[in-house]
This record gives C-alpha cells, structure tokens and sequence, in this order.
C-alpha cells in the first residue's frame, strides 16, 4: 500500500479516525483509475448519458434525508469545500463549444470522484465551481477529510488534469480552493412544481466561497476553524496570510503541501 502525502506520513496514517481512511487509501491505485477515467472521458470513450442510466451512487440528498430522519436535528457540522476553474470565461472564448464542454466536465467528474473517495459529498455544481461538503463525529475527522481532499484534487491537476489538456488542446488549467467550517443547517429549497431538493444553508457555506474567491491560482485556501480544529499534521503545513479588502473578521492561511 502506497502512503499518501509523502515521506513520514505513516503516523499521520496510523493515528486516524474510522471515517476519515480514504474508501481507496492505496494512492497509486485511486490515481491510476482516475486517470483512465478522465483521459477515456475526454476522448469521448465514455458516455455520461448512458452512465445516468444505471446512476446508483449514494447522493448528497441520501445522506442529509437520512441525517434528518436519525437524529431529528436540522443543524449539522460540516467542513465545506468550494473549488473551481480559473480563468474559464477565457478558456470558453479559445475552445470550441464541445471542447469547453467536455473540459469543465472532466474537472467537474475528477473532483467529484475525489471528494467521494474523501467521505465527502458534492452539494452541487455551479457551472465550473464544485461546493463539497465533510460531514463527521468529531471536528478532526471533517477537517482531516476536507484537507486530504484539497490536496488530491492539486495532485489531480499537477499529474492528471492540466497535462491531459494541455496536450490535447494547449491549454493550461488552474484551480482555486477554499476550505471553512462550523454547523449549516439543512433546508429544502425550490418547489414541488418544478424542483425539489436537500440543501445546505449558513456562514459555513458562504464564508468558504469568499475564502476561495480570494485565493490565488493553484492554491489552497483555509478559515481559522480549519487551522484551529485539525490534525497536527495539517497544522505543521499551514501557514497564515494577509487578506485584504476583507469583509468578515477571519484569519485566513495558506495549505502549502508538495505533491
């Protein structure tokens, strides 16, 4: 079994929670089926419409219906995770429709299947944004998860994602992540009518987008709850930043992990 992270991360390993073990922790192995999948998809070799035919992956709405009906509460703590494409608008003005198309999806489609593989569950998609939330027993566990995960989608992007587009349509892609937590309350917006669906609202949500929407390319971003409330070894690799122009009173760091 690979070790995740790097050199020295077996105590990391050893030390954590059930819940926040990777479902695939065999690195190697999860990034091998990853790349297959993404360089199949934008090669056209997969279809996702066919792929929504037999769709029976245990969603976000699963989850929090679940999560209500157990224990009765509607609050629920949750590290929450917002990345996205930089640059896409520019990106959309190079390629042609189907290119963009089908490149916005293969990130969409990396990043979702690694926010599973961290015990986490996309929220939902806003066009070439991904808002994931971490749920977890303990404050360590939702925050170890939400970092693991950062960190795979940067590796997603270095090995995967920006070589396969940028040999196939010399483009480069970057991406933005933010990282906050703390309870968000679980709702069901729309109307029966047109949609229905389980949604999350509250500071956590809306905090880690502006936090993501400060940050710069390729870099990973987290709030005080996350610095404070983590794993040590997430601690020895964050390092805290000046944010200006910022309009809620929050300490703001930098994630700064080689992969």
């Amino acid at each position: 079994m690979n070790k995740y992270l790097n050199k020295g991360a077996e105590k990391f390993i050893d030390s954590l929670e059930p819940g926040t073990i990777p479902l695939n922790r065999d690195e190697d192995n999860f990034f091998e089926e990853l790349n297959v999948d993404i360089v199949d998809y934008v090669e056209g070799k997969i279809s996702p419409f066919d792929e929504l035919k037999y769709h029976e992956a245990y969603s976000s709405e699963e989850f929090l219906n679940e999560y209500l009906q157990k224990t009765k509460e509607k609050d629920i703590p949750v590290a929450v995770l917002s990345v996205d494409l930089v640059g896409s608008t520019n990106l959309g003005k190079k390629l042609s429709a189907e290119d963009y198309s089908r490149t916005i999806c293969a990130f969409l489609r990396g990043v979702a299947q690694i926010v599973r593989n961290y015990n986490g569950y996309v929220l939902k998609y806003i066009g070439d944004e991904v808002i994931a939330y971490f749920p977890g027993k303990g404050k360590s566990m939702m925050h170890d998860n939400a970092l693991y995960c950062s960190y795979a989608i940067k590796k997603f992007f270095k090995k995967i994602l920006t070589p396969l587009i940028r040999k196939k349509f010399s483009e480069n892609l970057k991406f933005r992540i933010g990282l906050n937590s703390g309870k968000a309350m679980i709702v069901i917006v729309g109307h029966s009518s047109a949609r229905l669906h389980y949604d999350l609202i509250g500071d956590p949500i809306n905090i880690t987008k502006k936090i993501q929407s400060l940050s710069y390319a390729n870099s990973i971003l987290v709030g005080e709850s996350v610095n404070t409330e983590t794993h040590n070894f997430w601690k020895n690799k964050i390092g805290k930043i000046n944010v200006k122009n910022f309009d809620w009173e929050i300490n703001v760091y930098r994630l700064k992990i080689l992969v």
